[in-house]
């Protein structure tokens, strides 16, 4: 299994709908592998840096971010990005830029939300 990142508003009714990402890529809401909920998001390394939204994929089988966690968010995988050279680069800078993505389409509505697991 895979870990995906998605974006959604709640409209007027309470509805969840998603937002559509780019289409350039057919790959843009993969996250990591299942197992990078241990080895990457919770790693010690990762806590190290001072994170603590992202952990919570280690024990969560989904966290969401919406208002002031988006921007939590966002600072949490610019860190991560800044700090690439301890993991692999191409690999994570991909996923972790799905992330930003779905961050900034999510950012575009009044109730916009983010989910990764």
């Amino acid at each position: 299994m895979t870990l995906s990142v998605n974006a959604y508003y709640i409209d007027s009714d309470g509805n969840e709908v998603d937002i559509a990402f780019p289409s350039e890529s057919t790959a843009n809401n993969v996250a990591g592998f299942e197992s990078c909920r241990n080895t990457f998001y919770g790693s010690d390394q990762v806590k190290e840096l001072g994170l603590n939204l992202l952990p919570l994929l280690k024990n969560q089988a989904v966290i969401y971010a919406e208002g002031d966690e988006l921007e939590t968010l966002q600072s949490e995988i610019n860190i991560l990005l800044s700090n690439l050279e301890k993991f692999d680069e191409i690999y994570w800078g991909f996923r972790l830029n799905n992330i930003l993505t779905a961050i900034k389409l999510a950012k575009n509505f009044k109730n916009g939300r983010v989910s990764i697991g």
